[in-house]
């Protein structure tokens, strides 16, 4: 199934992003660092957002995947992505992976544009409903 989908850049205060954003179950805290954010379109519907900012510090599995140690890490971080919100409010089969690798294109392009940093990957850490009940309620 293809999906007519746009994303369009706004900026983190955007009324109708923080809406979207004050329903996701991670509670809105703002961003820091570089970051990207967007409003999900399909056909004539905003039905979501999806942003992208600097990633954390200290993720072992990361490190490990990149090969980051003490020296890389100040000049290999930049180039990674934290995915730091992903909503969507519509619902259809593979629509969310179809998303993801539209933003994953269209960040990385963005992101050399504005920060003048080529993006070499991406992370992301999702809540499982077990633990979002027990810290987030």
């Amino acid at each position: 199934m293809q999906f007519n989908i746009q994303l369009i850049r706004c900026k983190r205060t955007d009324a109708m992003y923080q809406d979207i954003r004050n329903r996701h179950y991670v509670p809105n805290r703002g961003t820091h660092g570089q970051q990207m954010h967007y409003l999900i379109k399909l056909d004539e519907d905003i039905i979501g957002i999806i942003s992208g900012a600097s990633c954390v510090w200290a993720v072992k599995s990361r490190d490990d995947y990149f090969g980051l140690n003490k020296e890389n890490k100040p000049v290999a971080l930049p180039s990674i992505i934290n995915n730091t919100v992903f909503r969507l409010e519509k619902h259809e089969p593979n629509l969310a992976t179809f998303v993801l690798s539209r933003w994953r294109k269209r960040v990385a392009v963005d992101w050399e544009e504005r920060y003048k940093v080529k993006v070499h990957g991406f992370e992301t850490f999702v809540v499982e409903l077990e633990f979002q009940y027990q810290h987030y309620q």
